[in-house]
């Protein structure tokens, strides 16, 4: 009995004690959901590929929910029949076998990333992903539509990120941008701005705190004001983020780059290199400017 890695299955055809392996796909009824997001169909044929070099006689066999843990030694034989060695990285089904007497192996990850992991890095277009698995699993799951599905499934089922972000125009003589830190966009150009500190602060308060944290600005919560809501879906590679954008004038205090800023600068002319969609954001901001000057 096993799971689908390639790595354990490798190990289970080198034991010399194991004549035949038994590859349970786990949740089987479960199909476009954020931690099952392939039919049981495919899982299997995704499983096929992936140990195509095993030796031994491989069959797979679906094993769906029941959500009865102390039946669930007899639903999985009921299944899979006679077999006397589990593989299993859950501590939870490891317990189970364990005490109705299997032996119980622990599975050794060679390759340090799951399934998990492979499925974020397509959501995020992430192309390293491909150097991870085998070029023939890398060619069906192109061919089912990996990423668009995928892309759809996450959309759904993954609540969105909220962040703030201010432009600042600093004494008249231009906007503060900060140069990042960390990916994504790391030596990019951006507003100060960052996630809000979920169940601790309002979104104005986020503002504040954000500049405070990347420019060493204290500003006045009052004086914000709010450009737009922006919500685009894919503005942000990390997953759907959605933010509030304020406009603020700073006659003074000293700017420091802090906290995720590695750079600290102001700017009349946006440089080329600007992260996520702010550059977009600066021209609503410019043409908020024009129209109020105008109103005036």
């Amino acid at each position: 009995m096993g799971q689908a890695p390639r790595s354990v299955t490798e190990e289970m055809d080198k034991a010399k004690d194991i004549d035949k392996i038994i590859i349970g796909i786990g949740s089987s009824q479960m199909h476009n959901t954020i931690y099952n997001p392939f039919t049981s169909d495919e899982r299997k044929e995704m499983i096929k590929i992936a140990i195509s070099k095993i030796k031994k006689k491989v069959e797979i066999i679906c094993i769906p929910d029941i959500n009865d843990y102390p039946n669930w030694v007899k639903h999985v034989e009921k299944l899979c029949g006679n077999f006397n060695v589990i593989y299993s990285g859950n501590n939870i089904i490891k317990q189970l076998f364990s005490e109705n007497k299997y032996e119980i192996r622990s599975i050794k990850l060679i390759h340090e990333i799951s399934a998990t992991q492979i499925r974020e890095m397509i959501v995020k277009i992430d192309t390293n992903w491909v150097d991870k698995v085998p070029i023939k699993l890398v060619c069906y799951l192109s061919n089912i539509k990996v990423a668009h599905r995928l892309r759809e499934i996450y959309i759904k089922y993954i609540s969105p990120h909220v962040t703030s972000d201010v432009i600042i125009n600093y004494k008249n003589k231009g906007i503060i941008l900060i140069k990042r830190k960390n990916e994504p966009f790391k030596d990019f150009w951006a507003l100060p701005g960052g996630f809000i500190d979920t169940g601790k602060e309002t979104i104005e308060e986020c503002a504040v705190r954000e500049v405070n944290e990347e420019t060493s600005l204290k500003i006045n919560i009052k004086d914000l004001k709010l450009l737009r809501i922006y919500s685009y879906p894919y503005r942000d590679p990390r997953g759907h983020t959605i933010s509030a954008v304020y406009y603020i004038d700073i006659k003074k205090g000293k700017l420091k780059a802090k906290d995720d800023a590695i750079d600290i600068k102001i700017f009349k002319k946006l440089p080329y290199n600007m992260a996520f969609d702010h550059n977009k954001i600066i021209e609503d901001y410019k043409e908020r400017s024009l129209n109020e000057k105008r109103k005036q």
